[in-house]
């Protein structure tokens, strides 16, 4: 999995992150609502949560965490198995 921008959508949201490959973390950068792409969250520029802290803050947002979650790991073994 690159370190390029990725997009999950999940309930009528949509989440910008990226992987941190030197933590091998998965930081949120913004969530915006699909219908008219107005920010449901925005984080100053540079700024970011990662995937655990993102999950304390808005739990009621599970759901789109899990959609992360899966899109990373689908990534991750998509470009494990290409390699192997």
């Amino acid at each position: 999995m690159s370190t390029d921008v990725h997009h999950t959508e999940c309930n009528g949201l949509r989440v910008t992150w990226r992987r941190d490959p030197t933590r091998q973390q998965i930081l949120v950068v913004g969530i915006d609502a699909i219908s008219d792409r107005s920010a449901v969250v925005t984080l100053a520029p540079g700024d970011h949560l990662d995937l655990v802290q993102a999950r304390q803050r808005w739990p009621q947002l599970a759901p789109l965490w899990n959609a992360i979650r899966h899109d990373f790991w689908t990534g991750a073994l998509t470009v494990w198995t290409d390699s192997a």
